[in-house]
């Protein structure tokens, strides 16, 4: 089936909304609806995203195919000129400047922003800014920035918009931890970092990117498996590869070689066949990235090769209870003569 995946039109003031409306255009256009990096933005929103995901599971009741993923941080990484009203934005990045340069247009711009975010501006760190003329800013907070330029904080954010000719990217801490956790409990919600590729050096070092870039997967078992307990560690397992594709896994048993060179996990995974198979399939398939997990979580001289492997002893298992439970019912012991 065909995937719309959406940046909901809101994630604060109109996230139900806009949930509503991504809901209407899966139904109308007979496709499935994956919902990104799902959040309820600002303090007077916190608490939305459990209307939102009632809303999402009642659609799904419904036979609307909809899922939604997250990443494990109460922070948000986008554009700066978000904090900007629609009409300062209206006819795109040429017509937003003059607006900026505008001394009268700025001011009340000014005025507007710190009547809406009074309380925010230490909230909001600047991640990139696109020349190197402002390239020093990366990692301050807005509020440290206006200090630094003796200006207010919506002053130092339009100075750096034009300046910066919009290329300005920010995090914003604009989410509530126990929201994060509401929406990881969700069983149709995966996990993704909704990062750019990035390194530690060249072109794509640049600025001091979100931490979800390199810290998504990692967080998610140090802070929501063995913190938290929100997840178990199959399940995280599970949502880190896809929710539609895999069952529930767990993980029964391991085998570690004497010299913890190598370890062979023994997974069961509930679900249908082809979900079995695919769950396998995607576990051996990144069994290099689970292994980076395991290396950072023990300290070990050796980083055990992992292999998966499928065991059906819970299956056979249920095949010997089905059959006592069937020969009970017969009235028979299976040899012919009735029970003692």
């Amino acid at each position: 089936m065909p995937r719309y995946a959406t940046h909901l039109r809101s994630e604060g003031d109109d996230l139900l909304a806009a949930v509503d409306e991504a809901l209407a255009i899966a139904r109308a256009a007979d496709v499935a609806v994956q919902f990104s990096h799902h959040k309820a933005a600002g303090k007077k929103n916190w608490g939305k995203v459990h209307r939102s995901l009632d809303a999402i599971a009642n659609a799904r009741a419904r036979g609307i195919v909809a899922n939604a993923d997250v990443y494990p941080y109460v922070a948000m990484w986008t554009d700066l000129d978000t904090i900007l009203p629609e009409d300062a934005l209206h006819g795109g990045r040429e017509a937003t400047l003059e607006r900026l340069r505008d001394p009268e247009t700025a001011v009340a711009l000014a005025l507007r922003l710190q009547l809406e975010r009074a309380d925010e501006w230490g909230d909001i760190a600047i991640s990139t800014v696109g020349s190197e003329k402002n390239a020093n800013l990366a990692g301050m907070r807005l509020d440290e920035i206006a200090s630094a330029w003796r200006l207010s904080p919506p002053r130092a954010a339009l100075r750096l918009l034009l300046e910066e000719r919009l290329d300005v990217q920010a995090i914003f801490f604009a989410m509530s931890a126990e929201d994060v956790a509401t929406v990881l409990s969700a069983d149709f919600v995966s996990i993704g970092s909704d990062a750019s590729s990035r390194s530690t050096a060249g072109i794509t070092a640049q600025g001091v990117p979100h931490p979800r870039t390199f810290g998504t997967f990692p967080r998610i078992f140090g802070r929501y498996v063995r913190g938290r307990h929100t997840l178990e560690i199959g399940e995280a397992v599970r949502r880190e590869f896809h929710v539609n594709d895999v069952g529930l896994i767990n993980v029964n048993d391991v085998d570690v070689a004497g010299d913890l060179k190598s370890a062979v996990v023994f997974v069961s995974i509930l679900g249908n066949a082809n979900q079995q198979k695919r769950g396998l399939q995607l576990l051996n398939e990144h069994r290099i990235r689970l292994q980076a997990l395991v290396a950072r979580a023990v300290v070990l001289k050796y980083t055990p090769l992992l292999k998966f492997v499928a065991d059906d002893s819970i299956n056979r298992g249920n095949k010997v209870l089905q059959i006592i439970e069937e020969l009970e019912k017969s009235g028979s012991t299976g040899d012919g003569q009735p029970p003692a």
